[in-house]
């Protein structure tokens, strides 16, 4: 294969890779004990394996105390292998599922709330940029969400569950309607996602 071919090859792929990746919306309420400051933002972030930030996929402005927020594409770089429960506690599941096909990589990320003191759209660090604390939820009915990215079509398996990941992002929800032990799902569009937190001191 000459160079030029191999060049060609390494950005047919490369957008391959970007273009196949579904995306997914949350949407809802942000509830504070006191009124939130006005560039108060509402922010995703990949996590590591210990719930570290790492990076700012998608950041949007809070108004009148709701949000909408789209995820963005990911690299092959921020991945990891997807080593059933033991890669990630999913809510409802924990650790108690198994993942087909065995070869996926994936990654996490969580949902936040900060104060983008200095008015450049991302959080630098908790000195400057005052990040809120809090519980991330759902609201009709109640429930929990984690936000998982894989790279290929996946399925997990547990407690009597079957679902299907699709490649790139996924809302993994678990809800709660009245006299149910909880209802599994995975989602493209969330729309009462709730954030109840409070500025950090």
């Amino acid at each position: 294969m000459t160079i030029k071919k191999a060049i060609f090859t390494i950005i047919i792929l490369s957008l391959g890779f970007g273009s196949a990746q579904q995306q997914v919306t949350l949407s809802g309420v942000v509830k504070t004990v006191a009124e939130a400051p006005a560039n108060t933002k509402v922010a995703i972030f990949t996590v590591d394996k210990d719930n570290a930030w790492q990076r700012e996929i998608a950041t949007t402005t809070v108004v009148a105390g709701t949000f909408s927020i789209t995820t963005s594409n990911l690299d092959a770089s921020e991945l990891s292998i997807f080593a059933n429960g033991s890669s990630a506690l999913l809510p409802g599941l924990q650790n108690e599922y198994t993942l087909t096909p065995a070869n996926v990589s994936f990654a996490r990320a969580i949902v936040n709330v900060y104060v983008d003191n200095n008015g450049n759209n991302i959080f630098d660090n908790i000195e400057t940029d005052k990040p809120f604390i809090g519980i991330a939820s759902l609201d009709k009915p109640v429930g929990f969400y984690s936000l998982i990215y894989v790279n290929q079509d996946a399925q997990i398996s547990g407690k009597g569950q079957t679902l299907n990941l699709a490649t790139g992002w996924n809302i993994f929800t678990i809800r709660f309607p009245e006299e149910s032990e909880g209802s599994y799902a995975i989602e493209a569009v969330v729309n009462d996602a709730l954030l109840d937190v409070f500025l950090a001191e």
